[in-house]
């Protein structure tokens, strides 16, 4: 087994940063590969016996914790530039490093490999952004125990925020995703459930059939990964998954390369406010991106930013002020729930009032009190926030902190438009999902200094 491996590149990113507003970017960007496709693929090659490559990793912390986890497992992880090739064969142990299944929330994703290998598997609370509605903003795992109790597992959840469940065998069942709705179409267990029931599936004994299955892309390369590994999926009709599930996943080798990460792409396009030629974002599997980000460029579109699609580019803006008011629903199969503080920045440019209902995260809006400091309109109820714009950026001199990953960009980017000086905190968490974004930003003319 191999040293515990590190991301391609070093990752830190200071928790205290300084910004001084008020200067233009210039240039352009390049994205690196999907976060949220990075855990479902490395969860999917782990099911199986073979060896497999996944390429465009990004070089953010989540890449070398999902590495340093598969090798306290057992098995082997090594990474060579942005590629990350995994050979699960050794893995010996059920038990995960608490400390490194804390560090993120995808580490639950390891739970069906290791329920179908050992029998039992206890899963320590995990750790990720605090958007849930549990105490302190803990995401919930209750979904993950049913569905793994709907192939035949039992299971509770624990006081630490982890569960753990055990089955001498997963046995195919047929299962609608749209029992983990909260809202028609939405809400927080329906990603993380179809996930689980994937996973699952793959190694049952028979054949599951799975409805109203969410589709964005981290499903959709897991999908492509476990097919390759060996795993028979049709897809008869859309929202539907048949999977003929292999409970002894042979030695067959697999690759996928991720797409460009969406939710970079869309706070690029959030930066390009302060561009006045644009920003030209690329990437490898940027098209594949694009397509995804159909729900997010629609609103851009309709706030009035201009967007330029090429192969494998989008050019954003420039974009003439004020912007146009929209009314925004974030749901499982539209705009993402990731996208909505960026989303709630641009309207504060927009004449009249935006509404931006999230179905998904309902309580992701602890921005709010922050970037009202900053002096933009807005408040937040009942699952939704109204921006009452346009916002004349004058408020320098704030002390803001970021509470999550998304939050923490946005606010960065949002302290690039004021006059003066913003000292921001809690910037720690840019470094589970961007690849220095705060270096990248300077390399464009902004002005950010460690505090």
């Amino acid at each position: 087994m191999s040293h515990d491996p590190q991301p391609p590149t070093p990752v830190r990113t200071a928790d205290r940063l300084t910004v001084r507003g008020g200067r233009p970017l210039h240039g352009s960007v390049s994205t690196s590969g999907f976060k949220h496709s990075l855990v479902t693929t490395v969860a999917a090659a782990c099911l199986g016996q073979g060896t497999a490559r996944i390429g465009n990793c990004p070089p953010i912390a989540e890449t070398g914790t999902l590495a340093a986890l598969v090798e306290r497992l057992g098995g082997s992880a090594r990474l060579t530039g942005t590629t990350l090739t995994l050979d699960p064969s050794a893995i010996t142990t059920s038990t995960l490093d608490p400390r490194l299944s804390a560090a993120i929330h995808g580490s639950v994703y390891l739970a069906p490999m290791l329920l179908a290998r050992f029998g039992s598997v206890t899963m320590p609370g995990t750790g990720g952004c605090r958007i849930g509605d549990g105490t302190g903003g803990r995401r919930p795992v209750s979904h993950y125990v049913d569905v793994l109790g709907r192939f035949g597992a039992r299971g509770h959840t624990l006081a630490d925020g982890g569960f753990t469940v055990r089955a001498s065998r997963l046995h195919a069942c047929a299962l609608d995703l749209a029992d983990y709705w909260t809202h028609y179409g939405s809400g927080p267990y329906h990603s993380g459930a179809t996930k689980v029931a994937v996973l699952a599936a793959a190694v049952a004994d028979g054949t599951t059939v799975l409805d109203h299955v969410y589709g964005k892309p981290d499903v959709l390369d897991m999908v492509a990964l476990l097919r390759q590994a060996g795993v028979a999926i049709e897809e008869p009709a859309h929202g539907r998954l048949v999977i003929h599930g292999v409970p002894d996943l042979p030695t067959a080798p697999s690759a996928i390369t991720l797409p460009a990460d969406l939710i970079e792409v869309v706070t690029w396009c959030c930066a390009s406010l302060l561009s006045p030629e644009g920003i030209t974002i690329t990437g490898a599997g940027m098209d594949r991106a694009l397509r995804a980000l159909a729900p997010e460029l629609h609103v851009l579109r309709s706030l009035g930013i201009p967007l330029h699609t090429g192969t494998g580019t989008l050019t954003v803006g420039p974009a003439a002020l004020p912007l146009a008011p929209v009314d925004v629903v974030v749901c499982a199969d539209g705009v993402f729930s990731d996208s909505q503080p960026f989303l709630t920045l641009l309207a504060g440019f927009a004449e009249g009032v935006s509404k931006i209902q999230d179905t998904v995260w309902t309580s992701r809006f602890g921005y709010v009190d922050q970037l009202a400091e900053l002096g933009v309109k807005l408040d937040a109820r009942d699952g939704s926030v109204r921006v009452h714009g346009p916002w004349p950026a004058a408020v320098p001199g704030r002390r803001l902190t970021a509470g999550d990953l998304r939050a923490a960009a946005m606010l960065l980017l949002a302290a690039l438009h004021v006059p003066g000086v913003t000292h921001l905190a809690g910037m720690s968490h840019l470094a589970r999902g961007y690849a220095d974004l705060p270096g990248r930003l300077r390399l464009l003319g902004a002005d950010i200094t460690e505090a």
